[in-house]
């Protein structure tokens, strides 16, 4: 990626011009060096009581770079609201049958990125061909032409400026019609601050539904937040694959949740002490009792599925027609895809799919219809991982609360 220059907006907030006290929009203009000075223009154009536009400069030097494009992208996500890459035909190999990004130059990964990160709708290709080199629309993405001046002109900045003109236009007028934050990622963290009960958060007394391949690894402090969450009122139903590699991952999100409300601040950070506490008798008789709590409350169900899901997201309030929030999960980040009565109808044809075993009453691991939990290999694993993380407990107790309440 030699040579990719990055001209980013950065989140600040309008004071006393135009739509004062409103936070601006944030874009991010990826170009190479070839068309720096029109992304430059391009980002003078943006400059608006709407959205603001600083440059970002980025030095790639191949084989030793500070830091690369996608540590960049990955870790700046969140501060932007579009996206932009800026392409003009020396950027691409053209011939009869093709037509290939050069490899010094992969601008089209930048796009992708921010298309999954985004949507369609907040990403632009900004391209000078004027011959069909690029279609005019990719996978939805509409391609804003410019007229690239003349090669003794590129470095004109009026030229430029004014080349840039119609597009700015566009991504104006564009900016104006999407709502500002709807696909906007959120962390993992951001997404824990949702995860509260009103007015703190976006949660009612409902349920919360994690569909994912294999159960997220948590900290004691936030499955405290989660126990917290179910002594309210919220139930939480994990949907993962049920598979052997998933086994102890399970067993450990199981002990967390079960421990997390027993152990103090120091004890939730530092791993010997939690262990101490763990070999303590009257610890484990209270790991027992709120086993026994969760399972006839039915605030914690964990559904074993038979195959791995091809999409993994996040229900909030999946119960409410009105309320319901369903967040995309992409890589390790949330991505807010519907709300109300579409996300609600995603966790009933869920529910549809678990089949009988949404019904058993008081079990807390629950097999999907095609998933036997009682099968010779996984049970096995099941139990070898419930010893490691309840030393001390008879793991065939733990299990017969879990598997039949």
């Amino acid at each position: 990626m030699l040579g990719i220059q990055v001209v980013a907006v950065r989140t600040t907030i309008s004071s006393g011009k135009g739509m004062a006290g409103m936070q601006k929009y944030n874009i991010l203009i990826a170009s190479s060096e070839r068309t720096e000075i029109l992304a430059e223009k391009l980002r003078d154009q943006l400059e608006t009581d709407y959205s603001v536009a600083k440059l970002w400069r980025m030095n790639v030097v191949r084989g030793q770079p500070t830091e690369t494009i996608i540590e960049i992208l990955e870790g700046s996500t969140e501060e932007y609201d579009f996206a932009a890459i800026v392409l003009d035909e020396s950027d691409v190999n053209v011939n009869m049958e093709s037509v290939q990004l050069r490899d010094r130059d992969n601008c089209f990964f930048e796009l992708g990125f921010f298309l999954a990160a985004f949507g369609r709708e907040r990403c632009f290709i900004i391209n000078s061909n004027e011959r069909p080199y690029l279609p005019l629309d990719l996978g939805g993405i509409k391609a804003l032409r410019f007229k690239k001046p003349d090669p003794d002109r590129l470095h004109n900045r009026e030229a430029c400026a004014d080349a840039m003109l119609s597009v700015s236009s566009q991504i104006k007028d564009s900016i104006g019609k999407v709502k500002k934050d709807k696909n906007k990622p959120l962390s993992k963290e951001k997404l824990l601050d949702r995860e509260q009960k009103r007015p703190d958060g976006e949660l009612l007394e409902d349920h919360i539904v994690v569909y994912e391949t294999q159960p997220s690894e948590i900290d004691y402090t936030t499955a405290y937040q989660i126990r917290k969450n179910m002594d309210a009122g919220i139930e939480y139903a994990y949907c993962f694959h049920g598979g052997l590699d998933c086994v102890e991952r399970l067993c450990r999100l199981l002990q967390k949740l079960l421990v997390a409300p027993m152990l103090n601040d120091e004890e939730r950070e530092d791993y010997s002490k939690r262990k101490m506490k763990l070999l303590q008798e009257d610890t484990q008789n209270k790991i027992v009792e709120e086993l026994i709590k969760i399972s006839k409350g039915q605030h914690l169900k964990i559904y074993l599925l038979p195959n791995r899901p091809e999409l993994e997201y996040v229900i909030h309030n999946a119960k409410s027609a009105t309320d319901a929030v369903l967040y995309i999960k992409h890589k390790d980040t949330f991505i807010l895809w519907e709300r109300g009565d579409s996300a609600h109808k995603t966790w009933a044809e869920v529910k549809a799919r678990l089949g009988d075993c949404v019904y058993l009453s008081n079990a807390v691991f629950c097999g999907a219809s095609g998933f036997n939990i009682k099968e010779d290999a996984f049970f096995k694993i099941l139990k070898r991982e419930m010893r490691k993380a309840f030393p001390g407990i008879d793991e065939e107790n733990l299990i017969n609360i879990c598997c039949d309440g």
